[in-house]
């Protein structure tokens, strides 16, 4: 679940101004003057997809070092305590922080949307029965959160580059994006409106999950196992190719583990606190 005082959430936007501006309109199938006239509460969303996720910790360090020596040296932090890592992925991120009594877990994912109003968003988001928390927050029915962010988003200047805490090198794969979230909800048929409301459905691949599309991101629903409380169970990063066999005995020196090697050549991997991600293959 979230902690909507002090859950890991990133706050930043870029100020992009004239043409720049254009360009992730175009790419959402929104010409300029279609996107002025948006009143920021549109669902579902006008979105370029998912944009970062958040994880918790319990050593930001470590678990930052991990993710440089996977995806190399794009590597920000906070100006002002706590600390907080930003390890790039490409046109994505993964934020690294840590809350105290907090389990190391998946805290939320973050997907851009164009012409955003948060106070209109929240809005409606309440009047449809959901809780919307501050930071353009969501929370489905299990209280695993969507943040929205307007377009185009990105560090701010409250982050600035990091020390290199590895020294000079590249990382074991060369990350482009984000690729797609997998959440285990308690009832997966009660969970479906919810995220009806906020993206179109695509054809699933994988038996058993409902597949929601963001632009060339997915997010990708199951149910979860008898027991088992509701989680974000994993995340993908898409890459350009890489040798396995090689990723694999990188991941071993820095603490991880390879879980399992798929057909199209993925591997999943549990980062020191067990956090689950995926690499694919492009």
């Amino acid at each position: 679940m979230i902690d909507s005082e002090a859950g890991l959430f990133a706050t930043r936007r870029q100020v992009v101004a004239g043409m720049a501006a254009t360009l992730p309109l175009v790419s959402a199938g929104l010409s300029p003057l279609a996107a002025a006239e948006l009143a920021g509460n549109e669902l579902p969303l006008h979105t370029n997809g998912l944009e970062h996720l958040g994880l918790v910790t319990a050593d930001v360090t470590k678990s930052a070092t991990f993710y440089c020596n996977m995806f190399g040296h794009g590597l920000f932090r906070e100006v002002d305590p706590p600390l907080r890592y930003y390890v790039m992925t490409g046109k994505s991120y993964i934020a690294i922080g840590s809350r105290e009594g907090v389990a190391p877990k998946l805290d939320h994912y973050c997907t851009t949307v164009i012409g955003y109003n948060r106070e209109k968003m929240d809005a409606r988001i309440s009047g449809m029965g959901y809780r919307a928390l501050g930071r353009g927050v969501a929370l489905d029915r299990d209280g695993l959160g969507l943040q929205l962010i307007e377009d185009p988003a990105g560090l701010v200047d409250t982050n600035v580059p990091a020390d290199r805490i590895l020294g000079r090198g590249y990382g074991l794969v060369q990350p482009i994006c984000m690729d797609h979230v997998l959440l285990k909800v308690s009832d997966l048929k009660a969970s479906l409106p919810f995220y009806d409301a906020f993206f179109p459905r695509v054809k699933a691949r994988a038996d058993g999950q409902v597949w929601f599309g963001a632009a060339d991101t997915t997010i990708r629903i199951e149910q979860q196992a008898a027991g088992k409380a509701p989680e974000f169970a994993r995340y993908a990063i898409r890459t350009g190719p890489f040798d396995a066999g090689r990723v694999a005995e990188g991941v071993a020196k820095v603490g991880g583990t390879v879980l399992l090697k798929g057909s199209k050549g993925q591997l999943r991997i549990a980062d020191p606190d067990k956090l689950q991600f995926e690499i694919v293959p492009v």
